[in-house]
């Protein structure tokens, strides 16, 4: 008999396949069929799913209240475009010393970070050398700021409508770069789960909810682990999610020549 696998609908909940189901059973063309897996969405988004997911953490209320206590910080990102023939605007951003600068609240206190995109993008594939000797002809000006979470909680509050939050943040950031041509076009988003403020604190960094004979099922991420949204707490809890993962499939993590990035 085939293994059971999950039916993963692409609407906001997951839904348990039947025991035997496999790939050609999905005669739903919006659902997917997998062996196993793993969520690592923002808490409350996990919380609004149903299926097997709203199953599995009503057999483990302890960690349905945990999750419930998570909190995370809110920012506001604005997006900002150049034309690619605006000569003003590239002349401009490529004088800059940096490719991405974190922002002090003293000089500013509603923006943390500002990025050159194609600047920081070559940066990583490019073999060294100076960055602003690079060819910028590649893609046009651009930039990513990011507000603080002061700024963007107070916005919240405030009812304020997402446009008029950019407007506001593009006012600042040519405050904060004089002679900053205007964009050609500009996108503003809330990024509403930022960083986790309040993680879990648990024995593990990755949770499983599938039951005895189900396929593994397991959630994960930064809020998982007490290190919260730094690297660490990232490493930690993917680690932990590979682990269980290899050990629900019968797999062997410490299989002879398998490197150590397995996990």
């Amino acid at each position: 008999a085939t293994a059971a696998k999950w039916r993963v609908s692409r609407v906001p909940r997951a839904a348990r396949a039947p025991p035997a189901a496999d790939a050609d059973a999905a005669d739903d063309a919006e659902d997917d069929i997998f062996d196993a897996v793993v969520l690592t969405m923002p808490v409350p988004q996990v919380l609004e799913l149903g299926g097997a997911v709203a199953d599995g953490l009503r057999e483990r209320p302890d960690l349905l209240d945990r999750l419930r206590a998570v909190e995370y910080s809110a920012r506001y990102a604005l997006a900002l475009f150049w034309a690619r023939e605006d000569d003003a605007a590239r002349s401009f951003v490529d004088r800059l010393p940096w490719d991405c600068r974190y922002v002090p609240k003293e000089e500013e206190s509603a923006i943390v970070f500002v990025s050159r995109c194609a600047h920081k993008r070559r940066a990583a594939t490019n073999d060294g050398g100076d960055a602003n000797a690079r060819d910028t002809a590649v893609e046009p000006p651009s930039f990513v700021v990011h507000s603080s979470v002061p700024f963007a909680l107070a916005k919240l509050r405030d009812g304020a409508d997402t446009a008029v939050v950019g407007t506001e943040l593009l006012e600042r950031v040519r405050a904060l770069l004089p002679g900053l041509p205007p964009p050609a076009d500009s996108r503003t988003q809330l990024w509403r789960f930022s960083q986790v403020r309040v993680p879990i604190h648990a024995e593990r960094a990755a949770h499983a909810l599938s039951a005895d004979g189900e396929p593994p099922l397991l959630i994960a991420g930064d809020a998982f682990s007490a290190h919260g949204s730094r690297f660490d707490g990232c490493y930690e809890s993917a680690r932990d999610a590979a682990e269980q993962l290899l050990a629900q499939l019968g797999l062997d993590a410490a299989r002879p020549g398998a490197p150590p990035s397995a996990l």
